[in-house]
């Protein structure tokens, strides 16, 4: 059975993103459950991977912000779901030290020049990818060797899960990378992808 993954961002935010972005994962899957907001509550396990307690179950969610930019997604069951949003900016200071920092010697070798746009793009990818593990970065971001994963295509990683990731542009320089783990082939391949945009004010 295919499923679905909402990513909902909200610009502009005056302060407290950490706040905003706990209420706008609960709004994500409030859409999706149908249920009442207030029957729903964020929660985190001891790897500090969030989700959304709701009356029937639980549903996977994950949450980003840069700049006064928050997003957050969320996920059916039987996924997990990982998201991500970036400024181009953060990367247009790159040296030698910080491409080699954030890639792999193998990824490095994927391309002649790096710019910082993609740079950003394997940054972004290893966020979302490493928080739908539920794990983070525990190490450093060159011990992961994830650039290989292209958008929009399904991804067989080899030990019974299947990656899906799509990427949004919502302004020039920003993007987000929204993406699904899951051990059903057909389930991810079919994985319906949403992105809604809300007004900051109209985040309850």
């Amino acid at each position: 059975m295919s499923g679905q993954a909402l990513c909902v961002m909200a610009d502009a935010l005056p302060d407290n993103t950490g706040g905003q972005g706990r209420r706008l994962a609960i709004y994500a899957a409030a859409r999706m459950s149908g249920f009442p907001m207030s029957t729903h509550s964020l929660h985190r396990t001891q790897l500090k991977q969030p989700f959304i307690r709701m009356p029937d179950g639980v549903l996977p969610c994950s949450i980003s912000h840069v700049a006064g930019i928050v997003v957050a997604a969320a996920a059916t069951p039987g996924f997990s779901v990982g998201v991500d949003v970036e400024q181009v900016s953060r990367f247009e200071t790159m040296t030698e030290s910080l491409v080699g920092a954030i890639l792999s010697p193998a990824e490095q070798a994927l391309r002649k020049v790096w710019t910082p746009e993609s740079l950003l793009v394997v940054w972004s990818l290893k966020e979302a990818f490493l928080k739908a593990e539920g794990t983070g970065f525990q190490d450093r971001p060159n011990k992961y060797e994830l650039a290989h994963l292209t958008p929009d295509c399904l991804h067989d990683l080899g030990d019974g899960r299947f990656w899906l990731h799509k990427r949004f542009l919502i302004k020039q320089g920003t993007w987000i990378t929204l993406g699904v783990l899951g051990t059903s082939h057909d389930a991810v391949a079919e994985c319906a992808f949403g992105y809604q945009v809300i007004q900051s004010s109209e985040i309850p």
